[in-house]
């Protein structure tokens, strides 16, 4: 037997034998022993009745309180999940639902169509850091209602958004390869380069018509990123990614989307009428003063490959938080995840956080941004991809 062996042997032991059995009998040390892999690199749930193997959650806090209702909405995908698909659990981590006739999916949501609702989410094929694919609509029954593809020639659904409007309406994104100047980017790079083009659509979902579409490119150039991706913009299959689309909200009341990109560290709100930026809040084309920038929950504006802008309803907020006053014209609360990080090319912060910010745009001349709240993870979590941040309506048992 070798010396490595004989090292490797007790190692093991210790790993799949004492450590299982000390969690046996103090559950308690369940939850950091998932985390080193104890139990695999994905613990399943296994059922006598179904082949199904969905992941077994983690459960790392509990609050009586605040944590025993409601249901958990999740999309597992990944080598080392053999069932891929939509699932749900309850919120002590116990299966209610799953499916894998979709394949790889992602986003699900519960939503509202038809006046009832729905789950949705998008299924397809994950290429990199996008998709091509489409969306399906569920009903109470778990029943296919609405399958939804992007309008136009050879544009397939990205899986980044997929929203449903009052109006019975559908936001979704795609991501087009297409041809642009590159020329003062360097590298080589013409004025005839590959870029991954960032569109929006709204489409109608009982006819499928198209209602509204933009695209990155009429209003921002591809200078303005923050992505280093020097391989890139030579080949149709490597398109330079200069905007990287990944969420948009739609204003209840003005009609305005609200459009996060990643690679060039924005927000934007787009006019519901004729697709103009209205502003530009972060990035090389910033509108706003940073009224928290030497505050606690740090600066407004200086977030980073930032993920899931949302408008937020200030009643939602908790009183001490809605110390300006209930919203009004010109003035928005935006929820989104400040990731803080995209890979080893590229600067880093110590975590990501959660930001709730306040938007002041009633003067055009001195609109202010600042940070309602900031939120951050127990361990410290630097997220390099992808993260969201959900307001929850206050608990009644608080």
């Amino acid at each position: 037997m070798s010396l490595a062996t004989l090292l490797i042997l007790p190692l093991l032991s210790i790993h799949q034998l004492l450590l299982p059995t000390l969690a046996y009998l103090h559950p308690t040390l369940r939850s950091p022993f998932q985390d080193l892999a104890v139990y695999g690199l994905c613990p399943k749930t296994t059922f006598h009745s179904s082949p199904h193997t969905p992941p077994t959650p983690n459960i790392v806090r509990w609050n009586d309180a605040a944590c025993s209702s409601g249901s958990i909405l999740a999309s597992f995908n990944g080598p080392s999940v053999p069932h891929p698909g939509p699932s749900i659990f309850t919120a002590s981590g116990e299966l209610v639902w799953h499916s894998n006739e979709y394949g790889v999916a992602m986003n699900l949501r519960l939503q509202t169509y038809n006046n009832g609702p729905v789950l949705t989410f998008w299924a397809g094929e994950k290429a990199a850091t996008s998709g091509k694919g489409s969306y399906y609509i569920l009903n109470e029954r778990y029943e296919l209602v609405r399958k939804v593809d992007v309008v136009g020639g050879e544009l397939f659904g990205d899986l980044h958004e997929f929203i449903t409007t009052p109006e019975d309406t559908a936001i979704l994104t795609v991501y087009n390869t297409t041809i642009a100047d590159l020329s003062g980017m360097g590298l080589a790079r013409g004025k005839e380069s590959w870029v991954t083009d960032s569109l929006f659509q709204e489409i109608d979902l009982e006819s499928g018509e198209l209602l509204f579409q933009w695209s990155a490119l009429d209003d921002f150039d591809p200078k303005e990123t923050y992505m280093g991706q020097p391989l890139s913009g030579f080949a149709e299959d490597s398109g330079f990614d200069s905007f990287h689309i990944n969420s948009v909200d739609k204003h209840p009341g003005s009609g305005d989307y609200l459009v996060s990109s990643r690679h060039t560290h924005t927000l934007s709100l787009i006019s519901g009428e004729d697709g103009e930026v209205l502003w530009v809040l972060g990035g090389a084309g910033n509108d706003f003063e940073d009224l928290s920038l030497e505050a606690e929950g740090g600066s407004a504006i200086e977030f980073r490959w930032q993920h899931d802008a949302r408008f937020v309803d200030a009643a939602l907020l908790p009183i001490k938080l809605r110390e300006y006053g209930d919203e009004e014209e010109g003035v928005y609360y935006v929820s989104l995840f400040d990731n803080q990080k995209a890979g080893p090319l590229h600067r880093d912060a110590e975590q990501s956080r959660g930001l709730i910010l306040r938007l002041d745009t009633r003067d055009e001349a001195s609109m202010t941004a600042e940070v309602v709240q900031s939120f951050t993870s127990t361990y410290g979590t630097l997220a390099g991809s992808q993260g969201s941040v959900q307001i929850l309506p206050p608990s009644p048992s608080l």
